[in-house]
């Protein structure tokens, strides 16, 4: 499933990313896409594959990266793009964020990112957060969001994440 709306003369293209026991009609159902739409965004919210109502699941992060590289340009989302994942879906997004936003030695497409209530396997995403690169002049920024009534709050996500430039 697919939701899109066009915001007229949005200035930003938003992409929702969903977590893994919702679909992308969870944007619609909080409101958030309609909200987002009245006030100047664009936006895009996708079934991850293996998540949601869609094909069967991409095991590997590498394939995350193949599927955010298509569906991109496909929506023509390669300008002030924002990024805005839940739960799971930020491990989903992280490594394409990383390398097309955070790291890119090209100016960015990405504007940023909102992660809500990251969640995800911290040893799988190590590989793609250079702690090194600590202090990198990006012009991306990322927010990090977790809840006071979140049930399960993955701290050592959230730290990891913290790594990140400009978060």
């Amino acid at each position: 499933a697919v939701v899109s709306t066009q915001s007229t003369g949005a200035n930003h293209t938003v992409l929702l990313i969903h977590g893994k026991y919702t679909t992308s009609n969870l944007f619609e159902k909080l409101g958030t896409a309609k909200f987002m739409s009245e006030h100047g965004a664009r936006i895009v919210a996708v079934d991850v594959p293996g998540f949601g109502k869609s094909d069967p699941p991409l095991h590997l992060l590498d394939d995350h990266i193949s599927f955010f590289s298509e569906i991109i340009p496909l929506f023509e989302m390669e300008y002030n793009l924002v990024l805005v994942a839940v739960e799971e879906g930020c491990e989903m997004i992280l490594p394409y964020y990383l390398q097309h936003g955070v790291y890119s030695r090209n100016n960015s497409f990405i504007e940023g990112a909102v992660l809500i209530s990251p969640k995800g396997d911290v040893d799988k995403l190590k590989q793609f957060v250079d702690v090194s690169k600590a202090g990198y002049p990006s012009a991306t920024r990322t927010v990090i969001v977790n809840g006071q009534k979140d049930m399960y709050v993955n701290y050592d996500m959230t730290n990891l994440l913290e790594k990140i430039p400009r978060s």
